[in-house]
């Protein structure tokens, strides 16, 4: 059995209209509810083997804090271009590649695909608010098995957003 653990990036900023949607950092608030996401991760166990992003700034942000609180290696992460504006067929083969040895892999990324990729994995309707982390249990044993139907393999256990803790 696999773990996916989905958050999407922090609350960004609209403060320097001349940035590219991209280039947003994260504002105040996300740089605060991140670390506060770790610290429940960490208390549910939920500290991933591996990260695969955005690489958007505020993406790149809520990963380094992530690393930061949870003590994981740059090794331990992977940016991957295709996830900004990403489609939900570019994270399910983007999983299909991951080495089987990681039991608990993290996706951290953008709306409305998270919600989407959530919704078809587990068959559940979600919201996804900035910070927020999703848990799924898979009933697979390699990630290899999420290539073509992979509706509803999974098993939604718990979301946690922010607002809530």
């Amino acid at each position: 059995m696999k773990t996916l653990l989905l958050m999407r990036h922090g609350k960004s900023s609209w403060k320097d209209e001349s940035l590219e949607d991209f280039d947003r950092p994260l504002k105040k608030r996300g740089r605060h509810d991140v670390p506060r996401m770790a610290e429940m991760m960490r208390e549910e166990c939920l500290i991933p083997d591996y990260v695969l992003a955005s690489p958007a700034v505020r993406c790149r942000e809520t990963v380094e804090l992530l690393a930061e609180n949870l003590d994981l290696d740059d090794d331990m992460i992977e940016y991957v271009e295709e996830f900004y504006q990403a489609e939900m067929d570019d994270y399910l083969d983007t999983l299909i590649d991951v080495v089987d040895s990681f039991m608990k892999v993290m996706i951290v990324g953008h709306n409305p695909t998270l919600e989407a990729l959530l919704q078809t994995l587990t068959g559940e309707i979600e919201p996804l608010p900035t910070s927020a982390v999703a848990c799924v249990k898979l009933g697979i044993s390699s990630w290899e098995e999420l290539e073509g139907d992979s509706e509803e393999v999974g098993q939604l256990v718990d979301v946690w957003r922010p607002k809530e803790m």
